[in-house]
């Protein structure tokens, strides 16, 4: 029993590594003008984990009062990336559909669906 937890534990830990990768000097690519990302996203089935996507490239994403705040910007190739903590940089994939968001990880294919809760208003 306990191997096969091991087992499970360090297939978890190897999924959820390789979606995250650290790197110190990657920047993200800059938000220019109003974006359709720009606004607070919560979790489908769960209102209490959000995204908030600020325009000018700053956010937050979590639960408050434990979000962790995001830079994030669109890559020539179409896709979000996101550095958390100035330490962390996720790339996903990323589709809006009316008012749902549906982010996957390119590395690991993970899917999530975020319902838009409210805009931004600008601030250019």
């Amino acid at each position: 029993m306990r191997k096969v937890l091991l087992v499970v534990l360090t297939a978890m830990t190897i999924l959820l590594v390789g979606c995250i990768h650290r790197v110190h000097d990657t920047p993200v690519p800059p938000v220019e003008g109003d974006h359709p990302l720009v606004g607070v996203w919560s979790r489908e089935g769960s209102r209490h984990y959000l995204f908030v996507f600020n325009s000018g490239g700053t956010g937050s994403r979590g639960s408050e009062p434990h979000a962790t705040g995001i830079n994030w910007g669109i890559t020539e190739d179409g896709y979000l990336t996101m550095r958390m903590n100035r330490q962390w940089i996720e790339n996903w994939d990323f589709e809006i559909n009316e008012n749902v968001l549906t982010l996957t990880n390119r590395e690991t294919s993970i899917e999530r669906n975020y319902i838009r809760e409210q805009d931004i208003p600008s601030t250019h």
